[in-house]
C-alpha cells in the first residue's frame, strides 16, 4: 500500500513534461545513447561516468536507471519516472527503517508518509536528475547497522558497506558522504560494545568490492579522473602529495567558507519557511514541512536522552554528515545534492512523536501531536496544488 500510494503521488502528472532544465537534458541525452546502442553519446560502450560538457560529467546511477525507461517517454517522461520510482522505493525502506528504529507500527508507517511528503523530495524526485539516487542506498545502510546491533551477523555489517560502495556512484556529493558513514559506522559498532577486527573488516570488503569497477575504469581512462573523482573527491595532485592537500583543506579561508556554508545549511528560516530561489527545483517553497521545526528537535532531544548508543549515533551522526558533502563542494544550500539528510531528519521527528505521544504524556501535548500530524498533508497539499497550478 505504501508503494502503490506513493508512486502514484510520485509519477502522476510527469508528462509530458514542462521543458527539461539543462542538467535533465544531460541524463536525458546520455540515457537515449545508452538505451539505443549501449555506448554514450561519444560512443563509449557501457561507461562508469558520463561526459556531459567538455570538463563535467555525471554519475551512473540515474542513466542506468533513466535508459531503462527511456521508451516511457522519449520527450524525459522515462527517465522523470525512473526518479519517482527511485524515492518510491526509498520510501518504502522507509517504513523498514522505521520500524527497526521506532519499534512501532504506526509510527513506522508515519515517518515514511513524511518522508514522501517532504516538498524537497517531492520536487527532486520527479527531476531526471541524480537528486534522489542516494537515498535507497543510505537507507539500506541505516537497515542493515541496525538489524546487525540487534542479532549480529557478518554479512549484515558487509552488507552494509557494500550499499555503501554502491552509493558512491549515486551523485557527486556521494563519495564524500558514504566514505564519512563508513567511519561513522565503524564509530557505531564501537559504541555498540562490537569491538572484535572481524566486523570493521566485513564493513571494509563490503565497501571495497563496487570500487573495483572504479579502479578498472581509471586503468583503462585514466584522464577521466580529473573531472570526475578529482573534482567530486580528492585531487590528483592531492593523492601524489597528500600534505599539500591537508594544507588546502584547512587553510582559514577555504575552512571558513565550508563552515558558513555548512551551518548556513541548518539555517531554520530556509529549512521551515522560506526555502531557496524561487527560480529553483521548489519554486520558492522551504525543503521540510514547518511542523518539522516542532518535531525535530523533540526527538533531538528523546534521542539523547533514551536512545541506545548505536541508534544514537546513527541518527545525530548522520544528521551531521549529510550537509558536509555539499559544504566541500563550496555550494550553499544546495538540497538537491543533500537529499540523504532526510531519512535522519524525519527519524528525528518520528522520536518527537513519540515523546509527545507516550503514555504519561500530558493531553496538550497529545494534542499537539495530532495538530501537528493534520498540519503536515495540509501543507504539503497546499504545495502539490501550487506546483500543479504553475
Amino acid at each position: 500500500m505504501i508503494a502503490g500510494a506513493t508512486l502514484i503521488l510520485y509519477a502522476s502528472h510527469l508528462g509530458p513534461p514542462p521543458l527539461l532544465s539543462v542538467s535533465e537534458e544531460a541524463v536525458v541525452a546520455q540515457a537515449r545513447s545508452l538505451a539505443a546502442s549501449g555506448t554514450d553519446t561519444a560512443g563509449r560502450p557501457l561507461p562508469l561516468f558520463f561526459q556531459v560538457a567538455d570538463e563535467a560529467w555525471v554519475q551512473p546511477h540515474a542513466v542506468y536507471a533513466s535508459a531503462a525507461l527511456v521508451v516511457v517517454g522519449a520527450d524525459g517522461t522515462g527517465a522523470r519516472l525512473a526518479s519517482a520510482m527511485t524515492t518510491t522505493l526509498s520510501v518504502v525502506l522507509m517504513y523498514l527503517v522505521g520500524r527497526r528504529f521506532l519499534k512501532r507500527e504506526w509510527l513506522a508507517v508515519t515517518v515514511a508518509a513524511l518522508l514522501a511528503l517532504t516538498p524537497a523530495l517531492f520536487a527532486f524526485g520527479r527531476t531526471a536528475t541524480d537528486a534522489p539516487y542516494a537515498l535507497p542506498f543510505i537507507l539500506i545502510w541505516l537497515l542493515t547497522v541496525m538489524t546487525f546491533l540487534e542479532r549480529p551477523r557478518m554479512w549484515l555489517i558487509a552488507a552494509a558497506g557494500f550499499a555503501l560502495g554502491v552509493g558512491v556512484y549515486a551523485q557527486p556529493a556521494a563519495p564524500i558522504t558514504m566514505l564519512l558513514l563508513g567511519g561513522l559506522t565503524i564509530a557505531v559498532l564501537w559504541s555498540a560494545d562490537h569491538r572484535r577486527p572481524p566486523a570493521a573488516v566485513a564493513l571494509a570488503a563490503g565497501f571495497a568490492v563496487p570500487l573495483c569497477a572504479m579502479a578498472v575504469w581509471f586503468a583503462v581512462h585514466p584522464d577521466t579522473y580529473n573531472d570526475t573523482m578529482g573534482r567530486w573527491a580528492i585531487l590528483k595532485a592531492h593523492i601524489r602529495f597528500p600534505l599539500d592537500g591537508l594544507r588546502a583543506s584547512v587553510n582559514w579561508i577555504t575552512l571558513g567558507t565550508r563552515v558558513s556554508f555548512y551551518w548556513g545549511f541548518f539555517d531554520p528560516s530556509w529549512l521551515f519557511f522560506t526555502g531557496p530561489e524561487r527560480a529553483g527545483v521548489l519554486r520558492g517553497a522551504a525543503p521540510l514541512l514547518l511542523p518539522m521545526a516542532v518535531l525535530v528537535p523533540l526527538g533531538f532531544s528523546r534521542v539523547l536522552k533514551s536512545a541506545p548508543p548505536g541508534s544514537a549515533w546513527l541518527l545525530l551522526g548522520g544528521l551531521a554528515i549529510a550537509p558536509l558533502a555539499a559544504s566541500t563542494l563550496g555550494e550553499a544550500h544546495n538540497i538537491g545534492q543533500t537529499l540523504t539528510i532526510l531519512p535522519f531528519v524525519v527519524l528525528l521527528a518520528g522520536h518527537g512523536l513519540a515523546r509527545l505521544l507516550d503514555h504519561d504524556a500530558p493531553v496538550g501535548a497529545r494534542a499537539a501531536a495530532v495538530i501537528l500530524l493534520t498540519l503536515s498533508p495540509v501543507q504539503f497539499g497546499y504545495y502539490w496544488w501550487g506546483r500543479l497550478l504553475g
